[in-house]
């Protein structure tokens, strides 16, 4: 709806887990078409000093993998797929039915739509959808501002704000170190215990409608395990396997190599993911 209401075209049954583009005028979707976690289809790009647009268009039953570009000018047929971290070039079309990857991507035999679709009920998306707003626009902000304006008049009171006392700084960071230290100590614990709980609810090999209960339950693990304070704090350093382990990673036979994980690595349910020993991971 949010996209219809920028200008982009969009059929019915899309389904969009990546972020939205810039030029949507030049957005043109068919119905059925699902784009992947991080796909980018920005409808413009930077050449030679200037700024250039076109259009990007879609067909029905379309499947744009994770991290795949699509430059301006780019089309994909109905039924076409484009495979993970894929791009393709200016002018470059997918016929319908085809399978593409690559960079520049070129036609291949792999069938990239390896789940089943489940039937769900329009409801579905709407509940949620409504679920998702409430909770950023009614519950989140107003009440974030109405804590700060409950507990700001008292503090203010309390004549604490003596900039020009020494003893200000000193307090300043007695409360800033008791507040973060035991604060990443309750995050830790929260990514570890908090992801394995709800994950009790989700069968692996088990095919789940979209925006039901099961969904949401698994957008709490990816958001719990993808906290970027905690990945930028390990990774690239030998402490990485460690949290890894603690969200949920199986490391049998684990030999530290050194930094074997950037700070760029995100995973949608560690507690279903091994990793062998020695590997290395970039």
């Amino acid at each position: 709806v949010y996209l219809r209401a920028l200008g982009a075209k969009i059929g019915k049954g899309v389904t969009i887990f990546s972020a939205v583009p810039v030029c949507t005028d030049l957005l043109t979707i068919g119905e059925w078409t699902i784009i992947r976690k991080d796909a980018s289809r920005s409808g413009y790009r930077a050449r030679a000093g200037r700024i250039q647009t076109g259009h990007v268009w879609l067909g029905s039953h379309v499947l744009i993998g994770e991290h795949s570009v699509l430059d301006i000018d780019t089309t994909m047929g109905d039924g076409a797929q484009l495979g993970h971290s894929s791009s393709l070039h200016r002018y470059q079309i997918i016929p319908d039915g085809q399978s593409w990857h690559g960079s520049p991507a070129q036609r291949t035999s792999t069938n990239y739509k390896v789940v089943e679709p489940v039937a769900h009920a329009m409801r579905r998306r709407v509940i949620y959808s409504t679920l998702v707003v409430f909770n950023r626009l009614v519950l989140v902000l107003p009440l974030g501002i109405s804590l700060l304006a409950l507990g700001l008049p008292p503090f203010m009171s309390t004549g604490v704000l003596a900039t020009a006392e020494a003893f200000f700084y000193l307090d300043l960071l007695a409360l800033s170190a008791a507040l973060y230290f035991p604060g990443i100590t309750a995050g830790l614990i929260a990514v570890a215990l908090v992801p394995r709980l709800l994950n009790l609810f989700l069968k692996p090999d088990r095919d789940y409608p979209l925006y039901g209960i099961r969904y949401l339950i698994e957008r709490w693990v990816v958001g719990l395990t993808n906290i970027k304070f905690f990945m930028q704090l390990a990774g690239d350093s030998s402490l990485v396997v460690h949290y890894l382990g603690l969200i949920g990673y199986k490391q049998p036979g684990l030999k530290q190599t050194g930094s074997n994980f950037g700070v760029e690595l995100k995973q949608d349910n560690p507690l279903l993911t091994t990793v062998g020993s020695g590997t290395m991971v970039s």
